[in-house]
């Protein structure tokens, strides 16, 4: 499912209009977005944690330079299923 089909979906569902929804999506996006740029975690009660980690300094080959190097630390988003959420996918 792309976002446009999430769009119409969730539409349908709670009988909104299209731009509507796409407004409300593209907000929520942009909200969870703006506290992970924040290295703010958060979460959504039976649904899951969204968080930052901060990947280390490490070692990594280089394979068009055919050479290993030092990678930087970089921040990287992490999500964890909640159990509601995998009770659900192992549902079905």
């Amino acid at each position: 499912m792309n976002k446009q089909e999430m769009i119409k979906h969730l539409s349908e569902k709670l009988s909104l209009t299209q731009a509507e929804t796409k407004t409300l999506l593209e907000a929520t996006f942009d909200t969870m977005a703006e506290l992970l740029a924040k290295r703010k975690s958060f979460t959504i009660q039976g649904f899951g944690t969204f968080s930052v980690t901060q990947l280390e300094k490490r070692k990594g080959f280089n394979p068009l330079l055919n050479k290993w190097m030092m990678l930087p630390r970089k921040l990287k988003p992490k999500f964890k299923a909640g159990d509601s959420l995998k009770e659900r996918v192992n549902a079905k």
